[in-house]
């Protein structure tokens, strides 16, 4: 089974730049107790080994922590800079 996580927003070039430019403050940000409890029933709703795409996956934090579930995760973000960052995490497959 293979889900999608994710906003599906599109974004014009300006709002692309806005994200590119605040790349690592949306990495400084704190997920909150009741998004990550999203996040865990989420995972959960998925069988181990099972696929995820994270469609607007800003720095892949989200798309990290699937991984980290093991689930194979891929990641998507129109932001040069937030692709870049969600590159570090381990595991997860990220494009542009």
């Amino acid at each position: 089974m293979s889900l999608i996580w994710g906003y599906g927003l599109k974004s014009s070039n300006p709002t692309i730049r806005v994200y590119d430019t605040k790349s690592e403050e949306y990495l400084q940000l704190k997920v909150t107790k009741e998004a990550l409890q999203i996040e865990i029933n989420f995972a959960k709703s998925v069988k181990e080994g099972g696929i995820v795409l994270d469609y607007g996956c800003g720095p892949g934090q989200s798309a990290g922590y699937f991984a980290r579930w093991g689930l194979v995760s891929h990641a998507f973000d129109a932001s040069d800079a937030m692709v870049k960052l969600a590159r570090r995490q381990s595991k997860v497959k990220v494009w542009i």
